[in-house]
């Protein structure tokens, strides 16, 4: 088979690609129990060194849990994952980790080069490169995109797989051979599915560097090579989290195309947003950044001073008591192009999980919002999770519950849990992989995104993704200045601040589009 030799290496240099997840190395469970032992038993001064060389986790992660006042360093340690595997924190404080670099054996998704197009069937023909998974591994859903050969970059979004790839004849017996497959897509192919082009297939999975329920925690010097879903997520912790001189980068000198299959960096439901600085998010499946906290459904009113909420995935309502502040918006049709409007305030009176009849019927609230006269509009993922999700019983003052059962199935946001006083500085974001490519600020107040450069990618947003159930429905006192945005897919010209958000500042921020500059001293 042919390839253009300037773009992808001969077979022949291509490591072994494992056609099921490889053994863990005994190194790797040895580096865990040291791991282990530094958590249960903290060392003299704090200090864990990780000794240098490679560990191959494969399909398990590196987990670090209930560790407190511990300083770990990985200088020199190269920790290998199988796709959707990775170094995951659970309940952590004041924790520090440096140095580590993560990848993955295969990389988290398919590569080849496009040989034949049939735009009429949205199907087209590609001769995939055995160092990589199949296409067969990536599942419907899956997004397709498509890469100039000359300079490795995005050529266009393709969308998304309609169907599983299908093998052209008999698939050769090593998995490290070159493999025809024909793909078909749910949209129309673009014009960059062209016969010589390159071809990426990924879809999600698991995790990268996650740190979950923590708060105080320090990433130094850490890279990531190739992550199956979020880069570096963090979730429902109290936050406060330092992100210093991370990267998310192709790995130097493999012909690899991409380096993250979702999100570069994720926040989602944490007491206090991230600190990010000095650092590079690129070549990512989806949004370079996005902060946000979750909006929460109410189901219905069960009296005269009681609620039923429905807790969205990965909010952090389970963490709820007594003296916390909510605040309720209204739902709106569709997808919302404006603020959602105000309700009412409350403090908690008392929260507990709901009986089972409760949840019962509440998990039957998804589908009714998406029905008439609601028609509200929801991914398929939030509908699904609505079916299954937990649920609380909020007790408030009466006068709370009186003015939000006037509106049903409206919003409500927790003020704390909701990533506030973000603050992202001196970063490069550039060449997004897919959809999005996006930098969001959706946290409640507070947030700073100052002297970063944002290139090739789909623009600054401020605003709230309720077809997501993401986002503070009360976003004020964000900051975006000194910024450079080039020649972004989205806004291409100024920063997308949803209509009727308040106390919002923008200040000279410089947008370049094909080598032209604009300068907004102090509009959006």
């Amino acid at each position: 088979m042919l390839r253009p030799t300037a773009v992808l290496a001969a077979l022949a240099c291509a490591a072994a690609v494992p056609a099921t997840p490889p053994p863990v190395s005994p190194e790797a469970r040895r580096l865990q129990r040291l791991l282990d032992a530094a958590a249960a038993a903290p060392p003299v001064g704090g200090v864990v060194v990780l000794p240098a060389g490679e560990y191959v986790f494969s399909d398990q992660s590196f987990t670090l849990t209930n560790a407190r006042d511990l300083v770990i360093h990985g200088e020199g340690v190269r920790l290998v994952f199988y796709f959707g595997s990775g170094f995951s924190m659970t309940g952590c404080v004041n924790v520090t980790v440096t140095g580590l670099v993560l990848d993955a054996d295969p990389p988290n998704y398919a590569q080849g080069v496009v040989t034949a197009v049939d735009p009429s069937a949205q199907t087209f023909t590609a001769d995939f490169d055995g160092g990589f998974l199949t296409p067969a591994s990536q599942v419907t859903g899956a997004k397709v995109s498509f890469w100039d050969p000359d300079t490795r970059l995005l050529a266009g979004f393709a969308g998304f797989l309609a169907a599983p790839p299908v093998p052209v004849g008999t698939l050769p017996a090593s998995p490290t051979a070159d493999s025809a497959w024909n793909v078909t897509l749910k949209q129309q192919l673009p014009a960059a599915a062209a016969v010589g082009n390159l071809v990426t297939v990924f879809g999600r999975r698991g995790q990268t560097f996650a740190a979950r329920g923590c708060g105080a925690v320090t990433a130094e010097n850490i890279t990531i090579h190739a992550g199956g879903n979020m880069g570096f997520l963090e979730a429902s912790g109290a936050g406060g989290n330092v992100y210093r001189n991370v990267r998310i980068v192709r790995k130097p000198g493999w012909r690899g195309l991409m380096a993250n299959n979702a999100d570069g960096f994720h926040s989602n439901a944490n007491d206090v947003g991230p600190t990010i600085v000095g650092s590079e998010i690129s070549f990512t499946g989806d949004d370079f950044l996005n902060i946000h906290n979750r909006m929460e459904v109410v189901c219905k009113a069960l009296g005269p001073t009681q609620l039923a909420v429905v807790m969205t995935s990965g909010g952090a309502l389970d963490k709820a008591a007594a003296g916390d502040a909510m605040k309720f918006y209204e739902v709106l049709s569709g997808t919302p192009t404006h603020a959602n409007p105000y309700i009412a305030s409350g403090t908690v009176v008392s929260i507990a999980r709901a009986n089972s009849t409760v949840a019962r019927q509440c998990h039957q609230v998804g589908d009714r919002m998406m029905a008439a006269p609601y028609n509200v509009h929801f991914v398929p993922s939030i509908q699904a999770n609505l079916r299954r999700a937990e649920v609380f019983v909020l007790e408030f003052a009466p006068e709370t519950v009186r003015a939000v059962a006037a509106h049903p199935y409206s919003l409500m946001n927790q003020q704390d849990y909701s990533n506030k006083d973000f603050y992202v500085a001196g970063n490069s974001f550039h060449d997004s992989c897919g959809s999005g490519g996006r930098v969001l600020s959706k946290s409640i107040s507070g947030g700073m995104f100052a002297d970063n450069v944002v290139a090739r990618g789909g623009g600054v947003f401020v605003t709230t993704e309720q077809c997501w159930l993401e986002g503070s429905l009360g976003i004020t006192g964000v900051t975006i200045k000194d910024n450079v945005v080039i020649d972004a897919a989205g806004p291409s010209t100024h920063i997308e601040v949803l209509a009727g958000l308040k106390n919002i500042t923008c200040a000279n921020n410089t947008f370049v589009v094909r080598g032209n500059a604009t300068v907004r001293l102090d509009t959006c």
